[in-house]
């Protein structure tokens, strides 16, 4: 009979601890004492093993810094509960942009595939992860979403792949027509330009400094962003003759161009 008390004991003990554990585990999370959480968690997941609990140890990982313990977590959890929700989501998006394997593309699959409410910055990270690992899933997946977008957002997003220079040129032209060759087109010029460099193409770049000559030529800042452009490309004759057409406008940007 003692023996049978005592056991019953130990079992109402392990419970009341347990419940204690729990209590300050979710309380740690709530006053975002995050460290206590990450401390508490391995026991708390050990024992009660459920989605809520997961998720608060996901986010805890996140929130101090450690994107390796998120990521694996986060990869835990997509394997351990299949229902969409918002849990699942923040567990994708965390794969997505912070795991380096291919598990990231597949957490960007099932991201895109099923939640509607996502940013440009999502849709480009995993155009990206597609590019990589799937060339045809990358392009489906850009044409179903082109009709939805403005102009930047396909630029933005196709600057993450690898775009044709008949798409990079017509989408770079539609946008100086949107913009008239603001600082906005600008930047994305340039960023083009750094693409196609690096594919080792001189006609595909020789067309985008083209048009970089029609858009931005006799227009203060845009002589001044010519310049810097040559300047990349190691013209420094051409860089220079650009600054000086804009000195008047921009006397202190070129000084400081001049002088590099």
């Amino acid at each position: 009979m003692n023996k049978f008390l005592i056991v019953i004991c130990l079992i109402a003990s392990f419970f009341l601890v347990s419940c204690n554990n729990i209590e300050e585990f979710k309380s740690a999370y709530q006053t975002e004492d995050y460290e206590s959480v990450l401390k508490l968690a391995p026991d708390i997941l050990n024992t009660d093993f459920n989605a809520e609990n997961l998720s608060y140890a996901i986010m805890a990982a996140y929130k101090t810094g450690d994107m390796k313990l998120a990521s694996q977590l986060a990869l835990l959890y997509t394997y351990s509960f299949k229902e969409f929700d918002n849990n699942q989501k923040v567990s994708l998006i965390i794969l997505m942009y912070n795991d380096k394997t291919i598990e990231a593309f597949y957490a960007g699959q099932k991201l895109v595939n099923n939640y509607k409410q996502l940013t440009i910055t999502d849709y480009s990270t995993y155009y990206k992860l597609a590019s990589l690992y799937d060339l045809n899933e990358a392009n489906s997946f850009y044409n179903s979403i082109s009709s939805k977008l403005f102009t930047k957002d396909k630029l933005i997003i196709l600057a993450n792949g690898n775009p044709t220079i008949v798409q990079i040129l017509t989408l770079l032209e539609s946008y100086y027509a949107e913009t008239e060759g603001n600082s906005d087109y600008q930047a994305l010029l340039a960023q083009y330009l750094e693409i196609v460099s690096k594919r080792g193409i001189n006609s595909d770049g020789s067309l985008i400094i083209n048009l970089a000559e029609n858009t931005l030529k006799n227009k203060p800042k845009g002589e001044l962003y010519l310049g810097d452009i040559y300047y990349k490309l190691g013209l420094k004759t051409k860089a220079v003759a650009h600054w000086n057409n804009a000195m008047e406008e921009y006397p202190a940007e070129v000084k400081s161009r001049l002088f590099m």
